[in-house]
């Protein structure tokens, strides 16, 4: 089951749009005030045999191959920041449900962790 409310730095509910949560400078994950997107970008920019990555996350939320590749190509910023920027532009209304449904499906219960550790819980 999906977890209903965030109640804590986040302040909102699943609803919330991931722009306004995951690309904001505010919301601060919690090891060493990174970020919320740097933190969930170190655990999808790594490239494994094992654990899923950025580019799963994208096909998972119907972003075309055309698209990964582009993201996947661009040398200034990491694949991660670059696909929340992707989503911020083109899926403005995008929720952390959408998100949170798309980590579980591919399995990266150490992200969804990481939102419940921001959530408070």
């Amino acid at each position: 089951m999906f977890m209903s409310y965030m109640s804590s730095t986040a302040g909102g509910v699943d609803s919330e749009k991931v722009k306004e949560v995951i690309t904001s400078p505010k919301i601060e994950a919690p090891s060493l005030g990174a970020g919320l997107l740097d933190e969930i970008a170190l655990g999808l920019d790594t490239t494994s045999s094992v654990l899923t990555n950025w580019h799963h996350l994208a096909m998972k939320l119907g972003v075309s191959r055309k698209t990964c590749l582009e993201l996947g190509r661009r040398s200034t910023q990491n694949p991660t920041n670059q696909l929340f920027q992707y989503f911020a532009a083109s899926r403005p209304r995008m929720t952390l449900t959408v998100l949170k449904e798309a980590l579980r499906f591919i399995k990266r219960n150490d992200l969804l962790k990481l939102l419940q550790n921001l959530e408070g819980e």
